[in-house]
């Protein structure tokens, strides 16, 4: 978890630098990154694809989201 508190403030920092923004401003901004969450899934591959629903539409509700994608593509 405090990897990647670090990964998610340092990459809010070169997001910073990328649009030209103050170093900082998403920690001085406090709205837009107080909330955080850690969501851990593991989906094991499905040896029948074609009986898989998937996840339905929808947004994150943070400011950055991490994903690993592993092996399979797509989201």
């Amino acid at each position: 978890m405090k990897k990647l508190n670090e990964l998610s403030s340092n990459l809010l920092e070169l997001m910073c630098e990328g649009l030209g923004l103050e170093p900082g401003y998403f920690e001085k901004n406090k709205k837009l990154t107080q909330q955080k969450n850690f969501s851990v899934n593991y989906y094991p591959p499905c040896p029948d694809p074609s009986v898989t629903l998937g996840v339905p539409m929808h947004s994150d509700p943070t400011i950055i989201t991490i994903l690993i994608q592993g092996d399979v593509p797509g989201l």
